[in-house]
Formats: structure tokens, sequence, C-alpha cells
């Protein structure tokens, strides 16, 4: 008897340290846009005691990631298989990393989501699972759109700016989206709207858009965004006279007129008190 309550002592003991291992995942933000990266936070506390290594087998990931839409109520199938690289979480720590879950899960569906990590220790037997964590898809409220060729290719790309409201501010986006099936690919944000001027759209000859659109009733913005949906440039102007607007030029460059090129990152100069006395 005292034999069988000291194997259930040290089993219960085994138990304890194995469950001082946290899991955690956090979306980056609570609403994303479809298209967007969609990066959760995955966070592992090891409080066992002892230096824990996670690694994966050819057909076994040491972390799954679980989603499932809260209106279907039904957990999603995977896209790709997630094989995650080793991860060393010494004892007494913790570590995180950056997942985007675009890379794994068709998530252009409009709604609400659930997300849930479990990670599976080096003897593949024990998991500890994270909490549920909710976020939000959102297709946005579409303001312009416009298909086009991409150079040197039989395909085409179909651009659409459209906003979202985040706490009460309107942000602007620009979406890549496939022109046949309307799904978007990628999605940049570009910046806040004010929402008094409409954005000023175009595109060039190489398939790039650009948008010149209000951030405050003083200044503007200038994007740059490519087929691919990636942000090439992002700039910023300070109203001068009349109605700032883009124009394209015969080369093919942008110029903003109306407004003079504002950098928010330089402080302005601080103009010096009358009462000062240099040298004193």
């Amino acid at each position: 008897m005292k034999h069988i309550l000291a194997m259930l002592l040290a089993l219960l003991g085994a138990s304890g340290a194995l469950a001082q291992i946290y899991v955690k995942v956090v979306p980056e933000k609570k609403t994303f846009l479809s298209g967007e990266a969609m990066y959760m936070r995955l966070t592992i506390t090891n409080n066992s005691g002892v230096p824990v290594e996670l690694k994966s087998r050819e057909y076994s990931s040491w972390l799954d990631i679980h989603v499932e839409h809260s209106t279907a109520g039904a957990e999603l199938p995977q896209s790709k298989f997630a094989l995650f690289p080793p991860l060393k979480v010494p004892a007494g720590m913790s570590v995180s990393r950056k997942i985007d879950l675009r890379h794994f899960y068709d998530l252009s569906r409009e709604g609400n989501y659930h997300v849930q990590a479990v990670v599976k220790m080096p003897n593949q037997k024990d998991m500890f699972a994270s909490q549920k964590s909710l976020f939000a898809v959102r297709t946005g409220t579409p303001m312009w759109s416009q298909t086009v060729a991409i150079p040197a290719s039989a395909k085409r790309c179909t651009f659409s700016i459209c906003t979202i409201a985040v706490r009460g501010i309107q942000k602007l986006y620009v979406q890549t989206k496939d022109p046949d099936t309307g799904v978007a690919y990628n999605s940049v944000c570009i910046g806040d709207w004010l929402g008094t001027t409409r954005p000023q759209c175009m595109v060039d000859g190489k398939a790039n858009v650009h948008v010149f659109f209000p951030t405050t009733p003083m200044l503007s913005a200038y994007s740059r965004i490519n087929y691919r949906g990636t942000m090439e440039k992002l700039q910023y102007y300070k109203k001068v006279v009349g109605a700032p607007s883009m124009v394209f030029l015969p080369d093919g460059s942008v110029r903003v007129t109306g407004a003079v090129h504002y950098d928010p990152t330089v402080k302005p100069k601080t103009v010096p008190d009358a009462a000062d006395v240099p040298g004193m």
C-alpha cells in the first residue's frame, strides 16, 4: 500500500511540474481587414524548473493553432500544414513568437473567430492549450476599385480602396484582389482617413496604385502600393493653399500640388523668446 501511495505521489509530482507550462495566444489587434496580415502573439511560460526544447517531427508539429468561426461554430480546416521551427524555453522564462494565421487558414470570410494554441511537449504525449481568444475579420466599406493588367504577365489584379472604423477612427486600406474570385490576397493600412474628402486614386503604367487622402484638416498623405500589395512609399504633406491634389507628370512620376512635404518625425524649430539675450 505504501509503495502504491509513493508511486501516486511521484506521478502527481511529475504532473504538477508539467502543469507549470502556460500557453497564451493573443491577436495583435481585435479587428482585421480581409487579406491583412493577421498576427497572433504566442507566449509560452516555463515554470517547470527545467528548460524545455520544443521540436517538430516530420508529420507532427510541436504547435497546433486551431481556428473556428464563431457563427458557424465549427473548426476551420487548415489550408497548409504548419511545421514550426524549434523553440527553446529556458526555466523560469517566457518566450514569445508572432504567427500570421493567413499562412495556414482561409480567413476571407467576414465574421468573428476564436483562436487557440496547443503545445506538444517533447515526449509527444503531454499537451498544453491556451484559452480561446476572439478576433474579427471585416470586409470594409468599398470606396474605389479598378482592375489592371500586370506588366509582362497575362495576369491581372484588382485594386480596391476601402475603410473600416477602429475605435471610432476611420482607417484607410488598399486591397489587392484576385479579379476572378474577388478574394483579397493582401491588404495594407495606409493611414487614418479624415473622411471630409474622398481619396484621390490613380494607377500608373507599372500597375502601381497612387492614393492621396486627408488625415487631418491640415495634413494629407500620399501612398504608392504595387500589384503585390506592398506599400512602396508613404509621405505626408502640409496644406499651404487651396485644396491639395495629386497629379501625374509626363514622365509617370507623381507631384502633389497645393501642399509642401511634411515629416512628422522632425520636431519643428522653436521660436526664441524675445526676452532672451544672447550670451546672458
